[in-house]
């Protein structure tokens, strides 16, 4: 369950959570391990914040059950590239 949300773009992801179809929570999870098991994980990301991710993930989760998203994108997982400051 899941692995389809890997190749979905931002907007359906974002549609999915409003509609109830997908949990941010879950959704973050999924995204967190598919790095994990990535065979280049580690040139790819120069660090990864899974516990603030998930932290994030839930308060989503919980805007989205009381239907106050803050967004089209609240809950979907994002990587910041490491030029960003």
């Amino acid at each position: 369950m899941g692995s389809e949300w890997l190749t979905m773009s931002a907007c359906s992801l974002g549609r999915e959570i409003g509609a109830g179809n997908i949990d941010p929570a879950e959704l973050a999870d999924r995204f967190l391990s598919a790095i994990q098991c990535h065979s280049r994980a580690e040139s790819i990301y120069a660090r990864t914040t899974a516990d603030r991710a998930m932290a994030e993930a839930e308060a989503a989760s919980e805007r989205a059950r009381r239907g106050r998203r803050l967004s089209l994108l609240d809950g979907v997982p994002i990587s910041w590239k490491d030029l960003y400051d």
